[in-house]
């Protein structure tokens, strides 16, 4: 039998406002160059460095 890996996938919730679809549109402009996944660990990474959450131990 063989182990499924678990999904770390979190939903991202956009609301009808101008500010969101500006958002949602960005993503999608962007989702087969560098893609949406990659784009949101960059900046989640950027903000833990920022704030030194980020240990040298994570970079592979």
């Amino acid at each position: 039998m063989t182990k499924r890996k678990q999904s770390l996938k979190q939903p991202i919730s956009f609301k009808q406002n101008v500010r969101d679809l500006v958002i949602y549109n960005y993503l999608e402009s962007i989702k087969n160059t560098l893609g949406k996944s990659n784009y949101m660990k960059n900046l989640v990474e950027k903000d833990m460095r920022k704030k030194g959450l980020w240990k040298d131990e994570y970079d592979d």
